[in-house]
């Protein structure tokens, strides 16, 4: 029950600590690719661009009339069902506005979620070895705060997925 306490209070923290310092991706063609693939996929039922214009046909291919995205596919399982269920609040919003907002939804539903929970199980891996509580705390609070993981929680979505999966291997591994 103490580890549980413990860890629920490591993921709010990092949560609000990553929420308040977000930053959303500006116009480029890495990220707004996925964004507009998503977009793509629920409203057209296509793997079709829709706007490539809007940031500069960047990692985009043409092929048979139509450009599709240069990135792979994996983090669409995530934005899929985000766009589809927040596309009857911003249906009215110019398009460009829609990668906006999906970009920071993604950020805070997926991108910081992924994080915090990162902490959290850097917390269950070093439970396994003889440190004390402040040093494990302080390794944790300087991980996550201290090195690009920070970056990462706080912007793009991508990243975040493939450390946790990581962190969770790694403890999958420890515990069996």
């Amino acid at each position: 029950m103490k580890h549980l306490r413990v860890d629920i209070t490591i993921f709010l923290f990092s949560y609000l600590i990553f929420l308040f310092f977000i930053r959303p991706a500006q116009i480029n063609g890495g990220w707004f690719n996925l964004l507009d693939l998503s977009i793509s996929i629920v409203d057209n039922h296509s793997f079709v661009l829709q706007r490539p214009d809007l940031y500069g046909y960047c990692e985009v291919s043409f092929y048979k009339g139509g450009f599709y995205c240069g990135h792979s596919h994996g983090s669409i399982i995530f934005l899929v069902p985000l766009y589809f269920i927040s596309k009857p609040f911003i249906s009215l919003l110019p398009y460009l506005n829609k990668l906006m907002y999906l970009n920071l939804l993604s950020i805070i539903f997926i991108s910081i979620p992924c994080s915090s929970l990162c902490l959290v199980i850097l917390n269950r891996i070093l439970s396994f070895y003889p440190i004390n509580s402040g040093q494990r705390l302080k390794t944790i609070l300087f991980a996550g705060f201290g090195t690009y993981f920070f970056s990462f929680a706080t912007g793009e979505s991508r990243i975040p997925f493939s450390f946790l999966l990581i962190f969770l291997i790694i403890y999958l591994t420890i515990v069996t």
